[in-house]
């Protein structure tokens, strides 16, 4: 797997759960499908801007906000969450998802105020919706 796919896996685990040492975080990267090594890791961290702050990995805080805003987010029937947003922003949030690489994440359609999230199964819905609101740094209004 690429670099950049492991690199966004860390963002999501790191996101998703405390994780206090590079060899759980090794651990957590091998049950998702990467194999790597400490070195790899650290680089990565580094990279990535992420510092051990009250015993976990976090990242730093970005300078400036993305400005979107998700007014809520809620799981549907299956495997699909319901993202509603300020008019105009769906694409530009289903994007950063896509981007994001979030792990559950299977892939998005955007409307104008709505964006459906297919995640890989049901289950994983929590997981996923609390990598979301990690991701757009803010806690959904409703």
């Amino acid at each position: 797997m690429s670099k950049q796919r492991r690199q966004q896996t860390i963002l999501g685990l790191i996101r998703a759960k405390r994780i206090s040492t590079q060899q759980e975080l090794m651990d957590e990267l091998a049950r998702a499908g990467h194999t790597v090594n400490q070195s790899s890791v650290s680089r990565d961290l580094e990279a990535l801007g992420i510092v051990k702050a009250h015993g976990h990995y976090v990242q730093q805080p970005r300078e400036a906000s993305s400005g979107l805003t998700i007014q809520a987010l809620e799981a549907a029937s299956g495997g699909l969450l319901v993202l509603r947003c300020e008019t105009g922003q769906a694409l530009a949030i289903a994007y950063q998802l896509d981007r994001a690489g979030l792990p559950g994440v299977v892939g998005t359609v955007a409307g104008l105020d709505t964006v459906f999230i297919a995640i890989r199964e049901a289950r994983e819905a929590a997981a996923v919706q609390a990598r979301i609101r990690a991701l757009f740094d803010q806690e959904v209004l409703s």
